[in-house]
């Protein structure tokens, strides 16, 4: 079962008269670059924060490659604008993401976006890159 299943309390009253608010994330260009929007920032944490990195790499077609999401909280990756999909690593039970390598751009070098897009907790700053994945059960459920 997913998501709330039993009342949401707030100094043990119920909250009631919820808002739902959609996160732009079904339109990837407003996540890539070329925005004046983008900004580096010394800002604390908060959720649903955006860190956006780019990186020279060799990248072609053939290449398939993982995302390591290790040291992340709990967010989604989007690579070169396409979303790779959910992660939480502390949860598993997969520490990496797929990118398959039709969405690199071809040749011998290319300049790859990457957007995390992160709810839980500052990311570490960094992601991996790596050809093998990487995936294991869930940690003991109360560390989470």
């Amino acid at each position: 079962m997913k998501g709330i299943t039993e009342p949401v309390l707030m100094d043990l009253k119920p909250l009631t008269d919820w808002e739902v608010v959609l996160y732009p994330l079904d339109v990837p260009c407003q996540l890539q670059s070329g925005s004046s929007s983008w900004q580096d920032s010394n800002l604390s944490f908060s959720p649903g924060l955006l860190y956006r990195g780019r990186l020279e790499v060799p990248c072609d077609k053939s290449s398939d490659t993982f995302l390591d999401t290790t040291g992340w909280g709990k967010g989604i990756a989007f690579f070169q604008g396409y979303n790779l999909g959910r992660y939480w690593p502390l949860a598993g039970p997969q520490l990496t993401l797929y990118v398959p390598g039709p969405i690199c751009k071809v040749g011998s070098s290319a300049s790859i976006e990457i957007v995390m897009v992160e709810f839980e907790k500052g990311g570490p700053g960094f992601v991996t890159l790596t050809d093998t994945p990487q995936l294991r059960g869930p940690v003991d459920p109360s560390q989470l």
